[in-house]
């Protein structure tokens, strides 16, 4: 898990060099995205983790840590504003919330991409507020 969380920080960070404040957001979403529709993806590994090896506190501050990166990474993208915090949240939870549907919803391919389209709209519309 921590190789595989070792790669993930990587790559992402990666996606993200030299973008502005909010195609950086954009590129977290897109990249997650293009990570949903690979052949192998069934959701993310460190929340299985956590539901089967829920006694393990190694595990379960390797998840919070991972999840916390994520989300630190969501916050230092946004402007400072009081809003800050609730922006990332709300954004952070749409980003969860997008990794269960793409693996409840994959197989359904016109329902999944109207879950997806809206809830990038969303995201969209809630930047769009920001400016």
């Amino acid at each position: 898990m921590k190789i595989r969380d070792s790669r993930f920080k990587q790559k992402l960070t990666e996606a993200i060099a030299d973008l502005d404040h909010y195609e950086s957001i954009m590129q977290i979403f897109k990249w997650h995205l293009d990570w949903f529709n690979h052949d192998d993806f069934n959701g993310c590994l460190f929340i299985r983790a956590k539901e089967e090896i829920h006694n393990d506190k190694a595990v379960q501050q390797l998840v919070i840590e991972h999840k916390e990166f994520i989300r630190k990474l969501i916050h230092d993208q946004l402007p400072k504003t009081p809003q800050q915090t609730t922006l990332t949240n709300q954004l952070m939870v749409i980003l969860e919330g997008l990794i269960n549907i793409s693996v409840v919803y994959k197989e359904n391919k016109s329902l999944y991409d109207e879950l997806i389209n809206d809830n990038i709209d969303l995201v969209l519309e809630i930047l769009s507020q920001q400016d």
